[in-house]
């Protein structure tokens, strides 16, 4: 609803106004507290209701005062609570009426918006009526505080042992009612009226997080791949590498050549082209420089004229006749790379790796054909990624020649190795179990270096909680929610944590990384390096376990369906 904001011309004034304004509704915090239409059921409103709530964990509490209300406002809306919850998803997404004269386009942009993020058919209606003629949503929504009911009904589920079945069912009903990000209401439910932690936590210890879920199968384990021959080089005095990566990854690849290098007994030099990161971040600069060190080169990742725009449009436009960007096209590019780098035309060993389309266009280009090449896969489902859909045949049936064949179809070999556990199953269940690629296991040995060694002494100054890129997974208002709610911990009984949340935007060493006591990770992929790095520094991860994982990928698989995210 945010983002429709913004796209729609509503100042941030204004965004900020609207906000304050739904939380005044949604929390009852009017005029009219006590004396709500229709709220009436005995001795209840929702003024007490609220007001027993804030007070239930306080020594003055009186709980069965809290109980008895609770009950009261559960009997009162549980027979309508679903369709309430459908309006309330209204008023967030329902900006205020705006000027006659603003009015149309301001409708037909914000509700295209909406469509967008896939909102069904009857909630687009209900938001377009409201903007229309407000009176409807107003009516529907005098009797019911979202806030106040969602933390009585977890009240419930702790304290009322008896009934406790009956509540769940109650909170597994709503989350069925689908389309709603029911779990940011009951996050925004806690601010002030119970603790965040104490709320999760009863959730979780009555297994309301995992009801309505459907399991999905096991992958079945990889048959045991074949083992690597090293191919013969060209070269018997020296081992020239080059590595094509966009991602520091394969910076692992690179180190291991080099190692196998000096445990021959001889020299090497190598070079990495296409880590654009490194044009654009100091940090990834630095680092590179530090790897580069390490192997004994202070020129190891080099800028290209003409393999940064080939990049660029890779990521932009896609590899395929029918983006603009051919793969003769490409291929042009990369004889005029050639001429830059004569390091392309010595080399013994290419190293490719992400984005992975460019693979196959490098190990069939002419210029390679008596070059060795090693393809590193992490998430083999991005492996067509970038690609134009009419070139995907393609690229997929090269991966599989390499992955099947013996004889790769060229004079000199041409290898795929998979770095994650995952990534055989997903190749076997897309070509076939006759298709077994070797695991290689990531180990992100890089990082040691880069952060000089692992130093568990710096982790003893300040307790502190590292949460990682939630808005990588969730959508913005449930990251913004689940970051409050974390945010809040600090406030936590002793001894203190200090909470920091790390965002996509913000840059990081690692060796910055080892300040952090622990860091909170939800994945958003099946691949995740910075998983690694973590582990390789032995900073204790805090992840979700097994039931919320399964819920979390199923409700992102059903989404995608409908274009509203993507799990990799």
């Amino acid at each position: 609803a945010l983002g429709a904001f913004c796209v729609s011309g509503l100042s941030d004034l204004e965004i900020a106004e609207r906000i304050k304004a739904v939380n005044a509704v949604l929390k009852c915090e009017t005029r009219e507290w006590d004396h709500l239409p229709g709220a009436s059921h005995g001795d209840f409103t929702w003024g007490k209701l609220n007001a027993a709530l804030r007070y239930a964990h306080k020594p003055s509490g009186d709980l069965e005062d809290v109980l008895n209300l609770s009950r009261a406002a559960f009997d009162l809306m549980e027979p309508k609570a679903v369709e309430k919850i459908r309006w309330v998803e209204v008023r967030l997404m329902a900006p205020d009426r705006r000027s006659k004269e603003t009015q149309a386009r301001f409708l037909q942009l914000y509700l295209a918006e909406l469509e967008r993020y896939g909102l069904e058919k009857k909630q687009l209606d209900r938001v377009e009526n409201s903007l229309l003629d407000p009176g409807e949503l107003k009516g529907q929504l005098t009797d019911f505080c979202i806030f106040p009911y969602l933390a009585a009904v977890i009240f419930l589920v702790k304290h009322d042992a008896g009934e406790r079945q009956k509540y769940l069912d109650h909170l597994c009903q709503l989350l069925d009612a689908g389309g709603i990000h029911w779990i940011v209401l009951l996050l925004w439910a806690h601010v002030r009226l119970m603790s965040p932690s104490e709320a999760i936590r009863t959730l979780e210890e009555h297994g309301v997080m995992k009801c309505s879920l459907q399991m999905v199968p096991r992958p079945r384990p990889p048959k045991a791949a074949p083992s690597f021959e090293a191919s013969t080089l060209r070269s018997g005095r020296a081992l020239r590498v080059v590595l094509w990566s966009g991602h520091g990854f394969a910076w692992d690849s690179l180190m291991a050549s080099h190692e196998a290098a000096v445990q021959e007994g001889m020299k090497w030099q190598g070079l990495i082209l296409g880590f654009a990161l490194a044009e654009k971040h100091k940090v990834a600069r630095e680092n590179c420089q530090k790897i580069g060190i390490h192997l004994g080169t202070d020129a190891l990742c080099q800028h290209s004229r003409t393999l940064g725009p080939l990049l660029e449009l890779v990521a932009g436009e896609g590899l395929g006749t029918e983006t603009g960007l051919s793969v003769h096209q490409a291929k042009r590019m990369l004889d005029a790379a050639r001429a830059e780098f004569p390091m392309l035309k010595m080399a013994d060993l290419v190293i490719c790796s992400y984005p992975y389309v460019l693979c196959p266009f490098l190990g069939t280009y002419e210029g390679f054909k008596d070059t060795a090449m090693l393809t590193v896969v992490k998430g083999a489902g991005s492996m067509a990624e970038y690609a134009h859909a009419s070139l995907v045949p393609w690229i997929l049936g090269i991966y599989k020649r390499w992955m099947t064949a013996t004889d790769s179809g060229v004079g000199t070999p041409r290898k795929v190795v998979c770095a994650d556990a995952i990534d055989p199953a997903i190749v076997q269940a897309t070509f076939g179990d006759h298709v077994s690629p070797q695991l290689v296991d990531f180990g992100a040995r890089y990082v040691l270096h880069l952060a000089g060694g692992v130093q568990c002494d710096l982790r003893a100054k300040t307790k502190t909680l590292l949460v990682w890129r939630l808005f990588s997974i969730f959508p913005g208002l449930d990251a913004m929610a689940m970051n409050t709610i974390l945010s809040g911990f600090q406030n936590a009984p002793p001894p203190p944590w200090k909470v920091e949340l790390m965002q996509d935007t913000i840059e990081f060493t690692y060796k910055d990384l080892q300040d952090a006591s622990a860091i909170l990770q939800v994945p958003w992929d099946w691949a995740l390096v910075s998983f690694m790095e973590f582990l390789a520094l032995g900073i204790p991860l805090i992840l979700p376990n097994r039931d919320y994982m399964h819920s979390l990928i199923t409700t992102v698989y059903w989404s995608r369906l409908a274009n509203r995210s993507v799990w990799s």
